[in-house]
């Protein structure tokens, strides 16, 4: 019964995300253009890639389809969609950078990742490379910039 309840909440909060996103990106609306198919060339082996990352479209497509997506899975979409968002790698988030604007744009991460998913501190701990007490941390940081319309405190 509780693992129902919570694919069914995981499935309205997903939802209710990807609309989010998809309403502040548009232009992620349309689907990419294929690549233009180059001749092959004699003597040289062609490799087709395996997998195409996972995109909005997709996660959008499996909520539609009654299929969810593991809590990590998206994590990381949400990470990526915050770094996105301020025009900065994913790298940078998750790594060591301790400058105050990118500590700010790794907390507004964290946050987003706890109030839209169900993971715990230590599982979101473990997607930044980061102790549970300094995702807690991150949290309240920007739930009290958030209060304060940006302003650090």
């Amino acid at each position: 019964m509780r693992h129902e309840v919570y694919e069914e909440r995981m499935r309205e909060q997903t939802a209710a995300y990807v609309a989010a996103v998809l309403e502040a990106h548009p232009e992620l609306r349309e689907p990419e253009p294929e690549p233009t198919p180059v001749p092959p060339m004699p003597g040289v082996e062609q490799r087709v890639p395996e997998r195409k990352p996972v995109t909005l479209h997709d996660l959008l497509r499996d909520v539609e389809k009654g299929m969810l997506p593991p809590p990590r899975g998206i994590a990381k979409l949400i990470i990526k969609t915050v770094a996105d968002r301020h025009s900065v790698s994913v790298r940078s988030i998750v790594g060591r950078c301790r400058l105050k604007e990118i500590s700010a744009i790794r907390q507004e991460a964290m946050w987003e990742v706890y109030i839209r998913t169900e993971l715990s501190l230590p599982q979101i701990g473990a997607l930044f490379d980061r102790d549970h007490t300094t995702v807690l941390h991150g949290v309240r940081r920007h739930e009290e910039r958030l209060k304060n319309g940006g302003r650090r405190t």
